[in-house]
C-alpha cells in the first residue's frame, strides 16, 4: 500500500469515528458498531418494531465464490 492510499485510509477510519486497525476496540460487533456509528438497532424486528430478531439456524455456504463470468457453482445447488 503506498502512502497516499494509507493517508486515506487514516482520513477515513478517522472520518467514520473507527479505531486504528491494531485496536482491540476494532474487533467489535457488527451489531455493536451500527448501534455506535448510525445509532440504530440493527436487531430490532423491521416488521413490528418491538421484537428482537435472534438466530435459529446457521446455513453452510459455499468457501468460496465462483470468478464472476463463470458457472462453477456446484452442481448439487438447485435454483433459488
Amino acid at each position: 500500500m503506498d502512502c497516499l492510499q494509507g493517508e486515506k485510509l487514516k482520513l477515513a477510519r478517522h472520518a467514520l469515528q473507527m479505531p486504528a486497525a491494531l485496536n482491540p476496540r476494532a474487533l467489535e460487533s457488527a451489531q455493536v458498531f451500527m448501534a455506535r456509528v448510525s445509532r440504530m438497532d440493527v436487531g430490532l424486528c423491521p416488521v413490528c418494531k418491538v421484537g428482537h430478531l435472534r438466530t435459529v439456524e446457521v446455513l453452510a455456504g459455499v468457501r468460496q465464490l465462483p470468478v464472476p463470468g463463470s458457472l462453477a457453482w456446484p452442481q448439487e445447488r438447485g435454483p433459488p
